[in-house]
């Protein structure tokens, strides 16, 4: 069942890992996208402004050169046809995109026919042509000639094969007497003289606006919007369906009529200014997803395989343990069962009372106590000792009082120090468990110094700890000895029958006991010391309770 718990956390835990992956690889992924669209977007804006800044540039040279024509005429009274063909001469030979020039004088009211024409192109059927013949280059005219400005007429119907209607642009620009002041719409019609005519290819001026390759990347469209809701397009005539949301467009005004100019972003555009970091999110994302759970996956196996290794170890150690007790344990019985089991078949032998009888039932007495403390012995190491009565202890009274017994324990060639804290060390225990620890750390002492030397017993109150430190000028201890001390039967005195190696644990277990800790500093050659901190009790809490152990000081 424990096995299931953990097989099925493990997979939790590669789940979330992948959702949270890619959750993550998703959110960046999208604030990628956002981000690379934003910058597409102000990239084409920048390029697409410039061309339809370019456009509009030709556009209004176009216009200059019209003007400059009108100045001519408005200069001179008469104009000859070889004066009229010599001034157009250089701008049609620098303005691919102006297919001709045109003057129509007024015969009549509403009557102008052509009677000059200059043109790099066949233009047959134009000499005499009245512009006035058809109703929309009339229009054209007429408001031309009463606002007094250029007014541009977008695919004109026009009897010559020069462009196509689609492409073809026609601007009228009023000459008028100026020997006259000219003030009103009536001054104007009276005093008109003819039109100076332009005829413009679009198809040109966007040709000389941009380079073949920079239209190839962005698709521009003319829009005549003089009309409010009728969105006329002149350019190019059969529009190229490009399907991107991404539009730029800018309108302005010449000639007379508003003009919007739009741009989009063609196919080839995207795919050389497409931006690959959202993909390279994604991928590496995904990538970085997929090795996180793999490395999850082998690293939770590992801990798993490590921990199994742990228990095994533990296991292992334990029953290690067990049988060394078992042995000890089944060894000192053994020894003495057997001084029992002698004194039993020498009175087998000698059936009368001899003068040496008293001497081995003190024998066997003896020999019964030290089995009764040894088990004793193993019971406080168990924590399962009975009959043992917690109260309020003075420890330094109770080493004091011990005092006699330590001197008459470790021999004349030791000397025994101590050094009491003022303050009273109160502690919650079993006064006889006083007694065992000191006893023991003094008897570890004084095998410690077979040679003699000096026992320091001091104790020490430190805010809710009462400290009990006994030290040792014997030879010391390594790292390997100190991390097996508090071992069951651990000794190092081998050979001799009276040590049972159980001192120190029933030490270590009294202290665990009563919530305690054991602190050891030993080096070869210098001596050891042992700290034992126990729980302090506070004086006050136990004379106002009258009882006994009610809590730590804290």
């Amino acid at each position: 069942m424990k096995d299931f718990v953990k097989h099925r956390g493990k997979r939790f835990i590669l789940l979330g890992i992948v959702l949270l992956g890619l959750f993550a690889t998703g959110l960046l992924f999208v604030v990628a996208r956002n981000w690379e669209e934003k910058l597409f977007a102000a990239q084409f804006a920048r390029e697409a402004q410039d061309h339809v800044a370019a456009v509009q540039m030709v556009m209004k040279n176009d216009v200059e050169v019209l003007y400059s024509l009108g100045d001519l005429y408005r200069s001179s009274r008469l104009v000859e046809e070889q004066e009229f063909d010599s001034f157009v001469e250089a701008p049609l030979s620098k303005h691919p995109e102006i297919v001709a020039f045109y003057w129509s004088p007024r015969k009549e009211a509403e009557q102008f026919p052509v009677l000059y024409e200059e043109s790099l192109r066949d233009q047959s059927k134009v000499h005499g042509f009245d512009f006035g013949s058809d109703s929309q280059l009339k229009m054209g005219m007429l408001s031309a000639r009463d606002l007094g400005e250029a007014i541009a007429v977008p695919s004109p119907r026009l009897p010559w094969k020069s462009t196509t209607p689609e492409n073809s642009l026609v601007a009228f620009l009023p000459v008028y007497r100026n020997d006259v002041p000219i003030r009103s719409i009536e001054e104007r019609r009276q005093n008109l003289l003819g039109f100076v005519t332009a005829q413009f290819d679009l198809s040109e001026i966007f040709h000389q606006a941009a380079s073949p390759g920079d239209l190839s990347l962005v698709h521009l469209q003319l829009i005549d919007t003089t009309s409010p809701g009728n969105r006329m397009l002149l350019y190019p005539p059969i529009s190229e369906k490009v399907s991107s949301s991404l539009r730029w467009e800018r309108s302005f005004q010449i000639m007379g009529r508003q003009w919007t100019i739009e741009a989009v972003p063609t196919s080839l555009y995207f795919g050389m200014n497409r931006h690959w970091s959202s993909w390279i999110i994604l991928s590496g994302g995904l990538l970085f997803t997929l090795l996180g759970s793999l490395y999850a996956n082998s690293y939770m196996t590992k801990v798993h395989q490590r921990e199994e290794e742990a228990v095994q170890v533990q296991q292992t150690q334990k029953m290690e343990a067990i049988g060394r007790l078992a042995d000890k344990v089944a060894s000192e019985f053994q020894r003495i069962l057997s001084v029992v089991s002698s004194y039993q078949e020498q009175k087998l032998v000698e059936p009368t009372q001899t003068d040496s009888t008293p001497q081995r039932f003190e024998e066997i007495g003896n020999t019964i106590n030290q089995a009764s403390t040894l088990t004793r012995q193993l019971l406080v190491l168990s924590r399962k000792q009975e009959g043992t009565k917690s109260e309020q202890v003075d420890l330094q009274q109770a080493v004091k009082s011990m005092q006699e017994v330590l001197h008459l324990t470790v021999g004349s060639n030791i000397k025994i120090e101590t050094h009491f804290d003022p303050e009273e060390a109160l502690v919650n225990i079993d006064p006889e468990q006083v007694n065992q620890v000191v006893m023991n750390l003094v008897i570890n002492a004084r095998e410690a110094m077979p040679a003699g030397g000096k026992i320091s017993i001091e104790t020490a109150c430190q805010d809710r700890w009462v400290v009990l430190t006994v030290s040792d000028t014997g030879g010391g201890m390594d790292a390997t000895t100190r991390a097996k001390i508090f071992e069951p039967f651990f000794t190092t005195k081998q050979g001799q029958g009276t040590s049972t190696g159980l001192g120190l644990s029933i030490v270590y277990g009294i202290v665990q006991q009563n919530g305690g800790r054991i602190e050891v500093e030993s080096e070869v050659g210098k001596g050891s010391r042992f700290k034992i901190y126990l729980p302090r009790m506070a004086e006050s809490t136990f004379k106002r309770t009258g009882l006994v152990g009610l809590r730590a000081v804290k």
